[in-house]
């Protein structure tokens, strides 16, 4: 299958946050912003799957697959999640939502 992802369409976290799993949990840590955030296993999932090498659309097929809901549910999700990452300011800035290099 040929993607059509944009770069702007492949998460990425910011690679100075740090993760770390704890029980069925994951802790991120941010100590630019001074933040831990507590992820629940979806948002885990979500996390470890934002590598700037995959779209938000695959990591619904794949937590579709993995949580055994439809692919709707997943898509919605995903998006939710990775909104609020962003939201966070969580997620790798090197590129505008065009997906061209802000960097000087």
């Amino acid at each position: 299958m040929i993607s059509s992802s944009r770069p702007a369409d492949l998460p990425r976290r910011r690679p100075d946050v740090h993760a770390r799993g704890v029980d069925s949990e994951v802790l991120v840590l941010d100590r630019v912003r001074g933040f831990i955030h507590q992820l629940n296993p979806t948002a885990a999932f979500v996390w470890m799957r934002c590598t700037g090498d995959r779209s938000a659309v695959d990591i619904a097929r794949e937590l579709a697959d993995i949580f055994e809901v439809t692919p709707e549910i997943a898509a919605r999700d995903v998006a939710a999640t990775v909104a609020q990452f962003r939201a966070l300011q969580l997620m790798d800035t090197d590129a505008d939502p065009l997906g061209e290099s802000t960097a000087a």
